[in-house]
């Protein structure tokens, strides 16, 4: 396990051959060209449930408050984490 004053570097990704470039290039394409079509069928399947059975009892839906507050106080901390790295930066800068 690495010490905490232990710096990790990482090299960076391989280049990719031509090859492999035109492989990525030929697979993007075919998901652009698929991704309606499977839009549609998503679409499709969703209104196929819904009319074979409307009322899903076993459905039981996320509470949006208690997810909208457990987001907002995610945030919130992350906030708090990146100011005190900046206080902790500035002040290391002024010594």
């Amino acid at each position: 396990m690495a010490e905490p004053s232990e710096t990790i570097t990482q090299s960076p990704p391989a280049t990719l051959t031509p090859s492999q470039l035109r492989t990525r290039a030929r697979v993007e394409t075919v998901i652009g060209i698929a991704a309606p079509f499977l839009d549609l069928v998503l679409a499709v399947g969703d209104r196929i449930s819904r009319a074979a059975e409307p009322e899903d009892y076993e459905y039981y839906p996320v509470r949006a408050g208690e997810l909208a507050d457990r987001t907002a106080e995610a945030v919130d901390e992350r906030t708090e984490d990146s100011a005190a790295d900046e206080h902790a930066e500035a002040k290391a800068t002024d010594e």
